[in-house]
């Protein structure tokens, strides 16, 4: 096997997503101030679905995990986010936040699937959630932001 490089091309690749990850939240703090989360929530969903289905071929996978599944992470989640962005979370938080998808994403597939937790996953778990909270702490200090705490919710 070959030792792969970090090239010039990949590591500027990478720059660019983190870039538009992050400006992705102060755009949709600023769509918030004139749409209602959930009418957000939705045109982000149809945005995204309806070109996909050109491009995309539909996974092998019953109608209803499909639905379910669309409905819960492309639907659903961005919904709690608009909604949480619109009653008070601040962007940068906001995109902190969003990433504690890792345990729900672990603890459905647990309870539904019946994966098996292992010492790791929750190890690992444990040293997430301590990031999350440090990092949300110095967010807040250090920015003097405001958060509520429906918003936070």
């Amino acid at each position: 096997m070959s030792e792969q490089t970090l090239t010039p091309r990949h590591l500027m690749t990478a720059l660019i997503v983190v870039l538009l990850w992050g400006m992705n939240f102060v755009v949709i703090k600023i769509g918030l101030k004139g749409i209602p989360p959930l009418l957000m929530g939705g045109l982000r969903f149809s945005l995204v679905a309806i070109p996909s289905i050109f491009f995309i071929p539909r996974p092998t996978v019953p109608w209803k995990l499909l639905v379910t599944y669309a409905l819960t992470i492309s639907l659903g989640q961005f919904a709690f986010l608009f909604s949480a962005m619109s009653l008070g979370m601040p962007a940068g938080l906001a995109s902190l936040v969003l990433q504690s998808q890792a345990f729900f994403t672990v603890g459905l597939s647990a309870m539904v699937f019946g994966d098996r937790l292992r010492t790791s996953n929750l190890i690992g778990m444990l040293i997430a959630s301590l990031g999350l909270a440090l990092l949300g702490s110095i967010s807040i200090h250090q920015t003097g932001s405001h958060v509520t705490l429906i918003g936070f919710f």
